[in-house]
C-alpha cells in the first residue's frame, strides 16, 4: 500500500490515492465511506504534522484490520500544514473499529516522523523497497527487539519474546504481490 513519486495536485488527490491504495490491497470494504470519514476528520482541522507530512487517521467501520497506506508526492501539494510547507509524505490509517490499534500506530509513526533525516530519507525514496528499507532500519534503531541476558536462564522469555518486538508498525509486510 505504497506509491513513491505520484503526480498529484490537491490535497483531494492525494487522500483518493492513498484510500485507492487500501481498497486495491483489500484492507478495506467501503471506500465511500472510507473517503466521507477520512474528509469529515480533516474538516476538524489539517492532518499536516509539519515535517511536509501528514497523517491522515479515522476508525473505519468497514476496515478488515488496521492498515495504513503510504505516498510520496513529487512536487508536494498544499495542505494548510502548520508550518506553511508543501506536504511530500502522507499516511493513511483506516483503523478497525473497537481497537485502538490505530492511536498507537499515529504515535509511533509521529515519533519517527520527528526525526527530520528520516522523513527526508522517505520523502527521497525511489521505490517501495528502499522505502521499506528506510522504516525498516530506524525501527531497528528507535525500537530494538527484546534480548534477555545469557548470564540468566533466560528459555522462558525467549518462547514469550516481548510484544513490542514482533509488533510492525506501519503493517507493511514484504509480501511481493500486494506493495
Amino acid at each position: 500500500m505504497i506509491e513513491i513519486g505520484a503526480e498529484l495536485s490537491s490535497k483531494d488527490e492525494a487522500l483518493d490515492k492513498l484510500i485507492e491504495l487500501q481498497k486495491d490491497a483489500g484492507a478495506v470494504r467501503n471506500t465511500v465511506l472510507l473517503s466521507r470519514e477520512i474528509r469529515s476528520r480533516e474538516m476538524l482541522g489539517s492532518s499536516a504534522v509539519s515535517m511536509r507530512a501528514a497523517i491522515s487517521s479515522v476508525r473505519h467501520s468497514g476496515a478488515k484490520k488496521t492498515s495504513v497506506s503510504a505516498l510520496t508526492v513529487k512536487d508536494g501539494i498544499s495542505y494548510d500544514s502548520p508550518d506553511k510547507r508543501k506536504v511530500r509524505l502522507m499516511f493513511m490509517i483506516s483503523g478497525k473499529d473497537g481497537t485502538d490499534e490505530d492511536t498507537d500506530v499515529k504515535a509511533r509513526i509521529m515519533h519517527l516522523l520527528m526525526d527530520s533525516e528520516f522523513t527526508a530519507r522517505l520523502c527521497a525514496a525511489k521505490s517501495k523497497d528502499e522505502f521499506l528499507d528506510i522504516i525498516d532500519e530506524r525501527e531497528k534503531i528507535r525500537y530494538p527487539a527484546f534480548k534477555p541476558d545469557k548470564k540468566y536462564d533466560c528459555s522462558r522469555l525467549i518462547q514469550n519474546e516481548d510484544k513490542r518486538s514482533s509488533k510492525k508498525l506501519f503493517f507493511f509486510r514484504r509480501n511481493k504481490s500486494k506493495n
